[in-house]
C-alpha cells in the first residue's frame, strides 16, 4: 500500500508538471500588469490604465476568459511593438524550465466590432518573436508567415482562414463580439526539435515572448489567459498510466 501511495505521489506530480501555465489574466492583483512590458519601450504595463507611446493598456470585462478583467490594448495604427513577456520577472513565478516543459504559447483574443472604425481593412498580429540568451531572436509566426522557417505553427481559432488577422465582421457598429484563441506550437525550437539551427535549451537564462501588431486604424485588441500549454497526448499518457496504475493494485 505503501509503494502505491508512492507511486500515485509521483504520478501527480509528474501530471502537475505538465498542465497550462497561465503568464497572464491581467487581475487586479497582478503587480505591475503581470509582469508584461511594453515592447518598443520596455516600460512595465500598469497599474492600469497606463499609456505608453500612443498605445493605451487597461482592464476590461470584454472578452474575458480567465478571472475577471481582460487585456484591452488601444493600440494606435500602423505597426506597434507592443506586449512581450520575459521570465525573470519575479511576480510570475514563471521559469525557463516551464518554457522547456511545454509546447505552445496560447493567448485568447476577442474582436469588438464597436471598437474598430469603419474604414479598417486591417487589424492583426502581425508577428511573434521568441527570444532566448542562447537560440537568439526569431520571428515565429502571424500574418506575416504563418509558418515560420524554423517550423514553429501558428494557428487561430478566430480567424482560420487568415491567422492573427481579426474577422472585421460589421466594423464601427457596436454589439458584434467574436472570441478565439491564438496558438504558436514552439515544438521545433526546442532540445530534439526538427529545427536544424539554434534551439532553445537548458542553459538558456531567460525567454522573452514579443508581439507586433498592425492595422491601418487606430483600435482595441482585448487579450485574456496567456499560457502554456502541453502536448495534450502527454496529459493523456500520464492519466492512463495512473489508471492503470490504480487499477494494478486494485
Amino acid at each position: 500500500m505503501r509503494k502505491l501511495f508512492v507511486l500515485l505521489v509521483v504520478a501527480a506530480l509528474s501530471m502537475s508538471a505538465y498542465a497550462d501555465k497561465v503568464i497572464g489574466t491581467w487581475e487586479v492583483g497582478e503587480v505591475n500588469g503581470g509582469g508584461w512590458s511594453d515592447w518598443s519601450s520596455q516600460a512595465r504595463i500598469g497599474p492600469f490604465p497606463q499609456t505608453i507611446n500612443g498605445n493605451t493598456y487597461n482592464q476590461s470585462t470584454i472578452g474575458v476568459s480567465n478571472g475577471n478583467n481582460s487585456l484591452s490594448v488601444a493600440a494606435k495604427s500602423g505597426w506597434q511593438q507592443c506586449l512581450t513577456i520575459r521570465n525573470y520577472q519575479s511576480t510570475l513565478g514563471f521559469y525557463m524550465s516551464d518554457f522547456l516543459n511545454n509546447n505552445k504559447f496560447q493567448i485568447d483574443v476577442t474582436y469588438d466590432s464597436g471598437s474598430w472604425p469603419s474604414n479598417t481593412s486591417y487589424a492583426q498580429v502581425y508577428q511573434l518573436a521568441m527570444q532566448t540568451s542562447g537560440y537568439g531572436m526569431h520571428d515565429v509566426g502571424g500574418t506575416a508567415a504563418p509558418t515560420g522557417a524554423n517550423g514553429v505553427v501558428f494557428t487561430d481559432t478566430l480567424n482560420p482562414g487568415y491567422p492573427g488577422g481579426l474577422p472585421l465582421v460589421n466594423q464601427g457598429t457596436p454589439g458584434t463580439v467574436l472570441s478565439g484563441t491564438w496558438t504558436w506550437d514552439y515544438s521545433a525550437i526546442l532540445p530534439g526539435g526538427s529545427y536544424t539551427g539554434n534551439k532553445v535549451s537548458a542553459s538558456d537564462s531567460y525567454v522573452n515572448i514579443m508581439f507586433a501588431l498592425n492595422s491601418n486604424a487606430a483600435g482595441t485588441y482585448y487579450f485574456d489567459n496567456a499560457r502554456l500549454t502541453p502536448e495534450p497526448t502527454t496529459i493523456a499518457l500520464l492519466g492512463l498510466g495512473l489508471a492503470l496504475l490504480r487499477k494494478k493494485r486494485s
